[in-house]
């Protein structure tokens, strides 16, 4: 069988590129490992989601609380009429 060889290459580029994909492959390990390094699993960030939802839902009650009572404090107001 021939091989067919591109403008400028020669016979042993093949060794060459297996070489390269090594380095690269090797290199996208290292990657991995060190993104696996930094990344936080979810154990470890549930208790943390659920403590800032926590607080979230604790915020808007305490504002939705607020509002309502603004509401019902000055329709009571409005509906005591003039002041004697």
């Amino acid at each position: 069988m021939s091989q067919i060889l591109h403008p400028g290459c020669s016979p042993d580029s093949d060794h060459d590129l297996l070489v390269r994909i090594d380095e690269r492959t090797s290199q996208m390990l290292a990657e991995i490992a060190m993104i696996k390094s930094h990344y936080v699993r979810r154990e470890e960030f549930d208790p943390v989601k659920r403590l800032v939802y926590g607080l979230a839902a604790t915020l808007l009650a305490s504002l939705v609380g607020w509002g309502l009572s603004l509401l019902i404090s000055s329709s009571v107001l409005l509906r005591k009429g003039p002041l004697p």
